[in-house]
């Protein structure tokens, strides 16, 4: 977190595919934003992350050792710097 506690950083949200979903859930509880981002490993913004999307995969019969790589993709919605 910044100084002032309001603002993430963005580093702590950020997780890579190969970790597990217990991992993710762990992050989740952790940084307690309720998103995470899932970055390619050149850092590229690939998909967001919430609770509820690990819930489902869960749900069908994934495993907490499996990784998030199972998620469907998703493009993230993005805005441009200036956007209001």
């Amino acid at each position: 977190m910044t100084p002032d506690e309001t603002t993430p950083d963005i580093a702590q949200l950020q997780i890579s595919a190969d970790a597990t979903l217990r991992q993710a859930l762990e992050q989740l509880g952790t940084t307690a934003r309720g998103i995470l981002l899932l970055v390619g490993s050149d850092g590229t913004l690939l998909r967001t992350i919430t609770d509820g999307d690990l819930r489902r995969l869960l749900l069908d019969g994934a495993d907490l050792d499996d990784t998030i790589a199972a998620l469907p993709d998703q493009a993230p919605v993005t805005l441009a710097v200036g956007w209001t």
